[in-house]
């Protein structure tokens, strides 16, 4: 079995190196298309051996068609697809798990790592797959592989992690400007095209136009006219999510009720929906509801199959509550949901430290404080 690594680049300085760090010790090859940097990027990739093959090559606005040239210069029986801004973490296994796979495609667990250290979970792209397929669409590019033509590797062989999504680094390579430019482009010749719709609707959130991003993702969600409980996977879900979560920052607290009553009808197993949920009772004062939807968050757990923030399922809805019995002036049962939020198994970060130590010190929980920064010194 021959793995071939294929990549496009452009200006890609800080992250190449820690990329190929990680992945070229389990590829035969790499085949990495540069489309016009201007800085070191393609010094740090001439320095690598000759396992690494770099072509130049002018950007035409088409991501498909990089990609596809990548693809086409490689040897390898298998294709993995990083981007630059990508770290590979996986053993020897890995290479293992694809000779013995039958299927046509892998996909491997993806973690986005955003700011303030939260980590989006998704597994939605066949990183993986066998040398015969080729990506479409000019712009958030797709290879198209049946459902059931793909597996989804063990996270004990492999994860990744992915950094282009922290504030500073995806407005420093101004993707804002170029995404929207070229999805303007694919609407006007297309404008039902519900993928097309989902990402203007994503890329206007992100420019913090939440009305806009509302209009898209309400049409998108529109044609894409599925059956909540046969709904399958990636932005058909993600849309249920992120519709909820504007209405919400937008203080739309009942729309955002009866969106998510239509949803949750037929999906009772993601926790995402349910802690949009919450917020929007917790918006409207209805803390006794809020307090019921965050619960269900709990009781349901992570969720693992669709996009979703790590602690969702777990320690996100134990810190909500507590806020809430704080507010009910129910202090005890704060103090007991804020350490149990810290030490959830889920919290590897273990977030909400300060605002637990600041809650003990305000209702004036002093021998309670003493024992949980005792506790946290030896977890530390």
């Amino acid at each position: 079995m021959k793995l071939s690594l294929c990549m496009i680049v452009k200006n890609e300085e800080k992250f190449i190196k820690m990329c190929l760090d990680n992945s070229l010790p389990l590829v035969d090859e790499a085949i990495i298309v540069d489309t016009g940097s201007t800085d070191n990027t393609r010094e740090i990739i001439k320095s690598f051996d000759n396992k690494v093959r770099l072509i130049e090559t002018k950007w035409e606005n088409d991501f498909s068609k990089a990609r596809n040239l990548s693809i086409e210069n490689a040897t390898g029986d298998w294709i993995l697809v990083l981007d630059a801004d990508e770290k590979l973490v996986a053993t020897d296994k890995l290479r293992k798990y694809i000779e013995k796979c039958h299927y046509e495609g892998i996909r491997i667990p993806f973690y986005h790592v955003v700011n303030d250290g939260d980590i989006l979970y998704t597994n939605v792209y066949a990183k993986i797959f066998r040398n015969k397929y080729r990506y479409s669409g000019r712009i958030h590019e797709q290879v198209r592989i049946e459902a059931d033509k793909i597996v989804d590797v063990p996270e004990d062989i492999a994860k990744i992690y992915h950094f282009g999504y922290l504030k500073k680094v995806y407005e420093s390579k101004n993707k804002l400007n170029r995404n929207l430019t070229l999805l303007k482009d694919e609407y006007n010749k297309d404008p039902n095209n519900p993928f097309i719709l989902y990402n203007l609707g994503v890329t206007c959130f992100s420019e913090g136009n939440y009305e806009e991003s509302l209009k898209y993702f309400f049409k998108c969600n529109e044609q894409l006219n599925y059956k909540y409980a046969n709904q399958v996977t990636f932005y058909e879900f993600d849309i249920l999510n992120r519709i909820p979560s504007i209405l919400n920052r937008l203080k739309k607290y009942d729309d955002c009720i009866i969106f998510l009553e239509g949803v949750t009808g037929e999906i009772n197993n993601i926790p995402d929906l349910y802690f949009n949920l919450g917020e929007a009772y917790e918006g409207k004062g209805d803390l006794e509801k809020a307090i019921e939807a965050y619960k269900k968050c709990i009781e349901i757990g992570e969720n693992r199959d669709f996009v979703s923030v790590k602690g969702i399922g777990s320690f996100y809805p134990k810190f909500k509550i507590a806020k809430i019995y704080e507010k009910k002036g129910e202090i005890m049962k704060a103090a007991s949901m804020y350490i149990e939020g810290v030490f959830d198994k889920n919290n590897i970060l273990r977030k909400g430290i300060n605002e637990t130590r600041e809650f003990l010190e305000r209702n004036k929980l002093y021998e309670i404080l003493i024992e949980f920064n005792s506790l946290i010194k030896n977890l530390l």
